[in-house]
């Protein structure tokens, strides 16, 4: 039997780096690409392809012409 203890990070915190503040977010977006804090590219993953699929679907009738 192999049993494992789930790692728990910290709560998210406010940073400060020479003065200035930055606050603690879930998720942002760098270079194009989605980042989360459990850096887990799935949700990136999700994004493109709702992405596609609102382009796909705006231009269906110009695919069926």
């Amino acid at each position: 039997m192999v049993t494992t203890a789930k790692r728990r990070s910290p709560p998210m915190q406010d940073m400060a780096v020479v003065g200035k503040s930055f606050e603690a977010v879930e998720s942002f977006k760098y270079l194009g690409t989605l980042i989360n804090k459990d850096n887990v590219v799935s949700a990136e993953i999700e994004h493109r392809i709702n992405q596609g699929n609102k382009a796909f679907f705006a231009l269906l009738r110009l695919f069926k012409s």
